[in-house]
């Protein structure tokens, strides 16, 4: 293994980790008497930041394993032994007066526990060249967005045999917006923009098959966005010094989206193409606290939201139509409460409810107060969905989750501690403590952590003796997870 930290004078800096782990040769058994030694395992991360001349800046970011198996098993950070995913980005950047030029080349890698393929989505290069918007005549703006994309997608096997799908395209998009604030309650914005893509390759509205022929197409879109009337009143507690205000915000969206031209001989990633004209409308509260000659903070908002498809057919909502084959025109409605009864303390609330099922489809609920570097922090976290189109428990769960940490600094002592609990499928899936005491220049740390999620459960305990103002050793696969000393101490949210 190999980990090496630089930063130069210039402010270049950055960070690589590169393992390769080799598997014995399993010993004989009965049911199994000639064992096939499991392929090595590679690991390499690197993350790299530099500024070159011309004020361009160059980042390159690359997280990559062989072996997801071989991270859910040993990998001893709960939150990233989880993750199924690669990623390999490097990308340049540059800033002009009124515009932005961005280069990257990339791959994205999905996997999954269940499946032996993985989706791969790479574009090599991707190009983008932005325009801030610009005042052209009076209060009009004018904006330009333009790409070149060279892509391929598909799954892994497919890229090995070649048969992945690729296309490439020129993408043009400008854009006018004309935002009218004259009224101070009332605020407008009315957006008209075009959308032009030139492919490199199309496919066979038949046959379905990718030709080596390109391929002009495009569609326009117009959108309004209105926010307002707005509603408030000030409520005043003249003994405590207090002014209460509740803002009461509608808000209304349209979005209307012309049929675009060739669509169905145009190659996609993902294979849907969605035509998107709707309409979108909520209310917003707010509730606002100033005490005395203060400035006023929002301790409490509640927003609700729902959308209304007048094109469902060519909508996404057309992949989910109900058991008489109608098709959806209205969405979830979705809410939000959002509270700060304290400096500290925030209480999030949220919910999605499927008005054709009746149903419930996501409940949250999060309480959290402070964070890592204060003596006392807590956050507790539930979820719960229930999909409405399917009653397959792969589609269903719910789960909680809890972490705190605590810090005595007359007895120079911190904890840590978090659990994660499958409610559905009533498992724990991870729970770990952590407790370091500082005496003088030493730190004495203990660490248990149980990993119930693996193939086969493991439980650890550690205890480990550090000088705590030197550079600490630490687990290169535990990440800042329930781990290390002193205000290093880090929790992963």
């Amino acid at each position: 293994g190999l980990e090496y930290r630089y930063l130069f004078a210039d402010g270049t800096w950055g960070n690589l980790h590169a393992y390769s782990f080799f598997y014995k040769t399993p010993e004989p058994t009965e049911d199994d008497p000639t064992p096939e030694k499991p392929g090595n395992a590679l690991l390499f991360r690197w993350k790299h930041n530099q500024q070159l001349p011309g004020d361009i800046t160059f980042v390159a970011n690359v997280d990559y394993q062989n072996s997801f198996s071989f991270m859910r098993e040993f990998d001893n950070n709960y939150a990233r032994a989880l993750i199924y995913n690669r990623s390999s980005q490097v990308y340049v950047t540059k800033s002009f007066r009124g515009a932005a030029l961005a280069v990257r080349l990339s791959r994205f890698e999905t996997s999954f526990a269940s499946w032996d393929q993985s989706i791969i989505r790479q574009s090599l290069p991707e190009i983008n060249f932005t325009t801030f918007q610009r005042k052209i005549l009076g209060p009009l703006y004018f904006s330009l967005t333009s790409s070149f994309n060279s892509w391929q997608y598909g799954i892994s096997s497919q890229f090995e045999d070649g048969s992945e799908t690729k296309s490439s395209e020129f993408y043009l998009g400008p854009k006018f917006t004309l935002p009218i604030k004259t009224i101070p309650w009332f605020t407008l914005d009315l957006t008209a923009a075009a959308h032009l893509s030139y492919y490199g390759n199309s496919k066979d509205p038949e046959t379905h098959k990718v030709l080596d022929q390109g391929l002009l197409s495009g569609h326009y879109t117009l959108s309004a966005n209105f926010s307002g009337p707005i509603f408030f009143r000030i409520f005043s507690l003249k003994d405590r010094d207090i002014k209460i205000k509740h803002v009461i915000e509608p808000n209304f969206s349209y979005q209307y989206d012309s049929p675009t031209i060739n669509a169905d001989r145009i190659v996609t990633m993902y294979g849907f193409f969605f035509r998107f004209h709707y309409l979108t409308y909520g209310l917003t509260n707010h509730v606002l606290v100033k005490k005395g000659k203060g400035r006023a903070t929002e301790v409490f908002t509640w927003g609700i939201s729902q959308a209304y498809y007048l094109d469902p057919e060519n909508s996404y909502l057309a992949l989910f139509p109900l058991p008489d084959g109608t098709i959806q025109r209205f969405s979830e409605i979705s809410t939000y409460v959002r509270f700060y009864p304290g400096t500290k303390l925030s209480i999030d609330l949220g919910a999605g409810y499927h008005t054709y099922k009746a149903i419930l489809s996501n409940l949250r609920a999060s309480v959290n107060y402070g964070n890592p570097a204060d003596d006392l922090y807590f956050s507790l976290s539930w979820y719960r969905s229930q999909n409405p189109y399917y009653t397959d428990i792969l589609f269903n769960r719910e789960q909680i989750g809890f972490s705190a940490g605590v810090k005595l600094p007359r007895m120079n002592i911190e904890a840590l501690g978090e659990v994660e609990y499958n409610i559905t499928a009533k498992e724990l899936l991870y729970a770990g403590l952590a407790a370091v005491w500082h005496y003088q220049c030493v730190d004495f740390k203990f660490d248990a952590r149980g990993f119930f999620f693996r193939e086969k459960p493991e439980f650890q305990i550690r205890f480990s003796i550090g000088l705590g103002n030197i550079t600490p050793t630490a687990d290169f696969l535990g990440g800042n997870q329930v781990t290390g000393a002193g205000s290093r101490i880090k929790v992963r949210g």
